[in-house]
């Protein structure tokens, strides 16, 4: 059995969340007044510190529902000449490749919520999505813009990464360069080839020079 004893932080103005593995309890305080509800707007202490609790816990929700959901009913016969007088059977964690693509499927899905004005409950954004189930994945904040550097939130940007001009994906220029275009130049690489291991105990290898096309986000 998991620990579910609550952790407990304190917050601000005798603000105190309670979180445990399965929920996170917001009943605890209520605003009192107008003042006291501007702890719970988009971006105040309450809510930036929420929306860093949040994430991690749903995500793990999520994955668990995941694998459970999907898990399969594996069974082996025990009998003689495979006459399966006995049966025992067990359940197996589904295919790796399956669960994630059930998750990329809720992480395009996904909704995102605010705080309503007492701060109580998450709602969403725009009413006019369908309100999400406890099977959806939902959020406070939008992701950083990882087109352009920011430190801050650990982005590197795509200034100088190498792109694949023909690919339509991720990895072609058209996306990784977020429209800005790319420059195109060719590179002489030098490497070993042609290698051969030579008794005893060397491996002789000759020196290969060619060129090829790089694509560099501008």
């Amino acid at each position: 059995m998991a620990d579910r004893t609550p952790v407990t932080w304190k917050e601000e103005r005798g603000v105190t969340i309670e979180v445990n593995i399965i929920n996170i309890k917001l009943s605890r305080y209520r605003p009192e007044t107008q003042s006291d509800s501007q702890l719970w707007q988009d971006g105040s202490p309450v809510a930036r510190y929420i929306s860093r609790l949040c994430p991690s816990m749903a995500a793990v929700q999520r994955l668990k529902q995941a694998i459970y959901k999907h898990a399969t009913v594996s069974c082996k016969c025990h009998g003689v000449s495979g006459s399966c007088s006995l049966k025992t059977c067990w359940q197996s964690l589904p295919d790796f490749r399956s669960v994630g693509n059930r998750l990329k499927e809720k992480y395009n899905g996904a909704t995102k919520v605010h705080f309503n004005s007492r701060g109580t409950r998450l709602v969403r954004r725009n009413h006019k999505f369908n309100k999400p189930t406890k099977e959806d994945i939902i959020y406070l904040d939008d992701s950083p813009d990882y087109c352009t550097t920011n430190p801050a939130a650990g982005v590197l940007g795509t200034v100088g990464r190498e792109c694949d001009w023909t690919s339509k994906g991720l990895g072609g220029c058209a996306l990784m360069c977020c429209g800005r275009g790319y420059n195109s130049f060719r590179k002489k690489v030098t490497e070993r080839c042609h290698c051969k291991f030579e008794w005893c105990c060397e491996v002789i290898c000759d020196t290969c020079e060619y060129y090829v096309d790089v694509h560099v986000c501008k």
